[in-house]
């Protein structure tokens, strides 16, 4: 990309980071990508024609868990700077791939923790994929409840286990 259209770019993703920080009607107009409602995408900031990244971005890209209410996939407006850092990595490089693993606390049936765990994990693919990510860089797994992180049965516990896992594929 050469200079002009970087600049270009770091406009206006600037313009769109300070305009969603305006938003004074206390809604959440983002609040769910099940309904595919996202913001623009800012980009991966880069520190030289090697392709490496700042640290922010960096600290970006290393958070790859993203938490859920209870019985509920909609993605967190906190967690849409990591997932569309993510975004531009792999809209970057059409070689790059995830899995990205859907997850549930252990309260309900486990057909219904599959279904859940698997509308999580497609909630994100989605959001990734409205970002400019191909649909065949990412694959979806439920694992429901059977793979906790936290092994108490209180609620502090529980909202540690409902969860999307980013897993990237080789180098990311």
């Amino acid at each position: 990309m050469d200079f002009l259209k970087f600049g270009k770019v770091v406009l206006l993703a600037s313009s769109v980071a300070w305009l969603a920080g305006c938003n004074t009607t206390g809604g959440d107009s983002a609040s769910s990508v099940g309904d595919a409602d996202v913001s623009a995408t800012t980009g991966v900031a880069t520190d030289g024609i090697d392709g490496s990244v700042d640290a922010q971005t960096q600290a970006l890209l290393d958070k790859k868990v993203f938490l859920f209410g209870f019985d509920d996939s909609k993605i967190l407006p906190e967690d849409y700077p990591a997932l569309d850092a993510h975004a531009a990595k792999l809209a970057s490089d059409s070689n790059k791939t995830i899995i990205i693993q859907g997850h549930t606390d252990e309260r309900g049936t486990r057909e219904y923790n599959l279904a859940l765990g698997e509308r999580r994990a497609k909630a994100v693919k989605r959001y990734l994929v409205l970002k400019g990510v191909a649909p065949e860089q990412v694959e979806t797994i439920s694992y429901g409840e059977e793979q906790p992180v936290a092994l108490g049965h209180d609620d502090q516990s529980w909202q540690q286990n409902r969860r999307a896992v980013i897993i990237p594929n080789g180098a990311y």
